[in-house]
């Protein structure tokens, strides 16, 4: 079917030449007869056009042929435009549900709790969809020597728009007692400002997609009145936003243990149970964790999606099941990455889908699928010295950027 697209969009193409071939033939036909040429039948043969509504005609009914095609092959479900938003974040975390950050919090304590020079450092938690960043975060938020440390604390999630407005009143509502009605971006950074003077504060911005340097300035004007040792956790997926805020640490988490993954998973998926007593489930629950690759998100929705599930085929059900299989309303794994996607712009989108050609788990060098990059003339080259190699590797390190793509635990 895919082909068959091309071949319409190849013809369609033709048939704007055809047309244009048209439009040159009477400009020269028209030039010749205003200079009195007497224009000879077949002089201008060689451009000669196809008729170009049969070729219109043929084009239709190619499109028609592929619609069809479409609808017979069930594809009309397919997710268009923006997929739905995530759930907000809180502060609030179940640290009985958390496993294997122990080393990770005690690293990024010493940060938070480190003096400082400077008014105001940013920490960056940077790390694909699911690794979770915003648990760690909420351990540090939570942690009593962190609450001690700092005299004010605030968490505000920001998601897919960079809103300072919103992210300012929520920062504000977060340190007061009262709500805050006020809709105008000036009096409430004023509020702000005088709350925040002199204080030693955390503020924990979760989930950042993007960002430009213009808004972080705008929204971290009235948090630079903090008292020295002030500090900004923000966490990411994007390394970008990381360098955009300045960060003075930028802290990529790791994948959990497999371990790790195993404790998470159990303690979903058979709760009170000892799995130790249903040693088949356990065998097929130990290949489950494994596909989860350390993350624990993934972790930790098929373990709930097995939690009352104790029938051995439901369990190879899920151990065999792809990602898109899940139910919808059980997991917002799938609604996520398509977010992530959704948010690339197209000429990264086209390279990224490209990669679908590589198996799962297969490890690529980064020269050779530029090379293929170019080969298929996904790259656009601008204006300026940049090489279409230049052009290629900006590509790749925007993808690598946005946690897309993973440097091989194996080979650097």
């Amino acid at each position: 079917m895919d082909n068959g697209l091309k071949d319409a969009t190849y013809n369609a193409d033709d048939l704007l030449d055809e047309i244009a071939t048209i439009a040159l033939r009477g400009e020269l036909e028209a030039e010749a007869k205003a200079n009195g040429n007497q224009v000879a039948a077949g002089q201008f043969s060689a451009l000669n056009p196809r008729n170009p509504e049969s070729m219109l005609k043929n084009i239709v009914e190619r499109l028609d042929s592929l619609s069809n095609q479409r609808d017979l092959l069930n594809l009309n479900g397919i997710v268009r435009g923006k997929p739905s938003c995530m759930f907000p974040t809180t502060s609030l975390v179940d640290e009985s549900k958390v496993f294997g950050r122990e080393k990770n919090k005690e690293e990024l304590t010493e940060f938070l709790l480190a003096g400082s020079v400077r008014e105001l450092v940013v920490i960056a938690i940077v790390g694909i969809y699911g690794v979770g960043k915003t648990t760690i975060a909420q351990l540090l938020y939570n942690d009593s020597k962190v609450e001690e440390h700092f005299e004010l604390r605030a968490w505000a999630y920001v998601s897919e728009e960079f809103d300072v407005l919103n992210i300012t009143r929520t920062t504000f509502e977060s340190i007061t007692p009262s709500d805050c009605n006020v809709r105008d971006l000036n009096v409430l950074q004023v509020k702000l400002k005088q709350k925040l003077k002199g204080k030693r504060f955390l503020l924990v911005l979760d989930g950042i997609w993007n960002v430009n340097f213009s808004k972080w300035d705008l929204l971290s004007r009235p948090l630079s009145v903090g008292a020295y040792g002030s500090k900004i956790i923000v966490t990411t997926r994007n390394q970008s936003v990381a360098s955009i805020m300045h960060a003075v640490v930028t802290y990529p988490l790791p994948h959990l243990s497999f371990e790790a993954c195993w404790s998470l998973f159990a303690k979903h998926a058979f709760n009170t149970r000892n799995p130790a007593e249903q040693p088949t489930l356990k065998g097929i629950g130990e290949e489950i964790v494994k596909k989860c690759k350390g993350l624990p998100l993934a972790t930790e929705t098929l373990g709930t999606l097995l939690h009352s599930k104790v029938e051995v085929e439901e369990w190879h059900r899920i151990l065999k099941s792809k990602i898109w299989d899940l139910p919808n309303d059980q997991s917002n794994i799938l609604s996520a990455l398509l977010l992530s996607y959704y948010h690339l712009p197209s000429h990264l989108k086209q390279c990224f889908a490209y990669c679908s050609i590589f198996p799962k788990g297969y490890e690529f060098e980064k020269e050779k699928l530029v090379f293929l990059w170019m080969a298929e003339g996904f790259l656009q080259q601008q204006k300026g010295n940049d090489t279409i190699e230049e052009v290629g590797n900006e590509y790749f390190r925007e993808l690598l950027s946005w946690s897309f793509f993973q440097q091989s635990p194996r080979n650097k």
